[in-house]
């Protein structure tokens, strides 16, 4: 099994982030609380690696184009606020979080 899941990179990340993720994906957890949860479950893990940051601002780069182009539509004023504070937050706390690729499979 293959897959990514949004991981806090420290134990303590900064407050906003932490308030932001609570709302966004509350049972998020740190790389070794989720390499637990696979072994916990069963699995064996063959590795496991941190997404570039670079993955990020690529996606960021595109979103914001989206925002500019979509500048002026009331309707979606909502979404392109919480877009750029997202991409704001990652600015400021990205260090603390991120996607990690998880390699498993079932013992």
């Amino acid at each position: 099994m293959a897959m990514t899941d949004a991981t806090w990179f420290e134990e303590d990340p900064p407050l906003e982030a932490q308030r932001a993720w609570e709302q966004w994906y509350p049972e998020m957890g740190t790389e070794a609380s989720n390499l637990q949860l696979a072994r916990d479950l069963g699995l064996d893990v063959i590795s496991h690696f941190r997404l570039p940051r670079q993955d990020w601002w690529d996606y960021f780069d595109q979103a914001e184009a989206r925002c500019q182009q979509s500048d002026g539509d009331g309707s979606l004023t909502e979404v392109i606020a919480g877009m750029r504070g997202e991409m704001d937050l990652y600015r400021r706390a990205g260090h603390s979080y991120g996607y990690v690729f998880y390699i498993l499979r079932k013992v």
